[in-house]
């Protein structure tokens, strides 16, 4: 995360002031100032280097060491995935870095979604997906992680708010001069961030209340405030801005350079759209499957990253090119009659005016 130590702990504190005031939560983050850049224009095309890689292999293989490499037990999930598998994997993935009982809340509010209204798509086996799909694009633009954890909270819990998304949508009629509050109360990325930030900060202070660093629990796990600051702090803030960063943001839309791992959770949440069936209907044979996607990352020069996405058919490529084109800051975003999806992002900072 671009920024001085100061910056981060503000933000910490920012979180920490509004622990149980989520309209506070909500008025702080909005008024966080965002560095004015040069707009750049991007023309004209660019040569692709390497091949496409099929979604169900990049899936396979990531997810494989979860599995101890049991290559049976790994594609059966990629081909025939269920919640209680997706919840159990999630655990799973969290013991990799010997921390689940930091999350065991978080995980638990992940198997509340089960019981969204029939209509709304899977949001459970889609956080494994959006998690496994974020690590092969880390993997292979070769980012430099102080803690894979901080992805690992970002993908898995970006949608645990859902259900509160949905209460509020049913249970109240705001007012027109609510709308800021109303934007705020029917975001999911909000509640998410708000439940897991509060989940995992109620853990640090059970083993950490003085709030110091070199601070580590009987098994040696790391509850040093610098940890929490710079590790989970980057998490939360991925998930509010996913699904309405306009809310926050005063340009609307985010930069890679400012938050690398909203971006990346906002491409992952936008492309991964096989196998999310509604609740209740898990006909596979009706679903997209992954074996049905494509996906190619490159690094262009040092300056900016690339990944081309192929989809299945020409509306999913549309659907993705709008949200995408809404929600993130490009270098170049193209779409092809072949169904390809072209994204090309900034990773060096700009000069600040």
């Amino acid at each position: 995360m671009r920024g001085n130590k100061k910056i981060i702990k503000q933000k910490a504190m920012t979180l920490i002031d509004c622990y149980e005031n989520p309209i506070m939560f909500f008025k702080l983050q909005n008024e966080r100032q965002q560095n004015n850049r040069h707009e750049e224009l991007c023309t004209g095309k660019f040569c692709l280097e390497g091949c496409l890689m099929n979604i169900k292999d990049i899936l396979i293989d990531q997810i494989k060491p979860i599995f101890d490499y049991d290559q049976e037990q790994a594609t059966r999930f990629i081909n025939e995935p269920t919640r209680e598998d997706a919840v159990d994997i999630a655990k799973r993935i969290c013991d990799l870095n010997n921390k689940r009982h930091i999350i065991g809340k978080s995980l638990e509010e992940l198997t509340k979604l089960e019981s969204v209204p029939s209509k709304r798509r899977d949001h459970v086996i889609h956080t494994i997906h959006t998690y496994l799909l974020g690590m092969h694009i880390i993997e292979k633009l070769n980012w430099v992680l102080d803690d894979e954890f901080t992805w690992k909270i970002a993908s898995l819990f970006h949608d645990i708010g859902y259900r509160r998304e949905i209460d509020y949508q049913l249970a109240i009629n705001f007012p027109k001069k609510e709308s800021s509050l109303k934007n705020i109360c029917t975001d999911h990325g909000f509640w998410s961030a708000y439940i897991t930030w509060n989940k995992i900060y109620a853990e640090y202070l059970k083993i950490n209340p003085g709030k110091e660093n070199g601070i580590t629990s009987n098994d040696g796990v790391d509850y040093s405030w610098k940890n929490l600051e710079e590790n989970i702090l980057p998490a939360c803030e991925a998930i509010l801005l996913h699904n309405k960063p306009q809310n926050y943001l005063s340009n609307k839309k985010v930069d890679y350079r400012d938050n690398k791992f909203a971006f990346l959770l906002i491409l992952c949440d936008t492309v991964q759209i096989w196998d999310r069936p509604n609740n209740g209907e898990f006909d596979f044979s009706k679903l997209s499957k992954s074996k049905d996607y494509n996906l190619e990352c490159s690094n262009r020069t040092g300056e900016f990253h690339e990944i081309i996405f192929e989809f299945s058919t020409p509306k999913e490529t549309e659907d993705a090119y709008k949200e995408l084109n809404l929600k993130c800051k490009y270098k170049f975003l193209n779409k092809t009659p072949d169904n390809k999806l072209t994204v090309h992002w900034y990773i060096e900072p700009l000069s600040i005016v």
